[in-house]
């Protein structure tokens, strides 16, 4: 019976050493570690949380702009060698080398609209504009944008149209609406050109209602010269001389 009482206490010692004072507070277990169960021949604890592994992969892909300075090649729609090169004023010409090169103020690759500059030779300084003398709204159904130079150069109706070429000191924003120039009489936008990573342009006129417009380029001859323009009506790429071109740097 002696025996029995003693082992009794024993066990009843061993409940309350495992129930006493922790961090958490009395009457709750002891925190074994596994450094103290292994010295006791018992088992390691289970882990409290199981591994759960983070998925790995290649990074996600980023856009890359790459910077580009060439020469702008208007290539006819449909055909596989361009037809002239922009150069001074409105002016296609018909060989590279007569050709200016202009710089992508952010670079081939990017979504964001951006200047095409002049950075080197004759015209440093100068980027590349759209102007139109008459009518800042571009979009299917407007008509009469520079009327005279479209009767002049095609003898056909009169369409919508903006002429594409080089100027000075003058330079809008991303985004912005036409803005007047008093000394040209014309209004004109700037940052409208996008580059893909190819090194192809296009280009969005921006409406005085912030309305964006994609803008159709086509090169018209006259007298022996080609003259390169964007129109934001479809209907101007039916008129009689009109070559639907794209751009791009080359």
């Amino acid at each position: 019976m002696k025996i029995t009482l003693f082992a009794l206490l024993l066990f009843l010692d061993g409940l309350a050493t495992a129930h006493a004072w922790n961090a958490a507070g009395w009457g709750l277990p002891v925190k074994e570690t596994n450094a103290e169960r292994l010295a006791n021949g018992l088992n390691p604890l289970p882990p409290r949380r199981l591994y759960s592994p983070t998925r790995v992969g290649p990074p996600l892909a980023r856009r890359s702009v790459t910077p580009v300075t060439n020469t702008i090649a208007a290539t006819a729609v449909g055909s596989g060698s361009p037809m002239c090169w922009l150069a001074s004023s409105s002016v296609c010409q018909p060989t590279q080398d007569l050709g200016v090169p202009f710089t992508a103020s952010v670079g081939a690759g990017s979504s964001t609209a951006q200047d095409l500059d002049i950075n080197s030779g004759q015209f440093t300084g100068y980027n590349l504009i759209a102007e139109t003398a008459t009518n800042p709204t571009q979009g299917l159904g407007t008509r009469a944008v520079d009327e005279y130079l479209a009767r002049s150069y095609t003898g056909a109706e009169t369409f919508p149209n903006l002429i594409i070429g080089i100027a000075v000191d003058l330079h809008t924003n991303p985004g912005d609406e036409p803005v007047y120039d008093n000394t040209h009489e014309f209004w004109y936008e700037s940052a409208i050109w996008t580059v893909d990573s190819m090194g192809g342009i296009t280009a969005t006129w921006i409406n005085p209602d912030n309305s964006s417009v994609p803008l159709f380029l086509y090169v018209l001859s006259a007298g022996g010269i080609m003259y390169t323009y964007a129109t934001g009506n479809s209907a101007v790429l039916g008129q009689n001389g009109v070559t639907k071109v794209t751009l791009a740097f080359g």
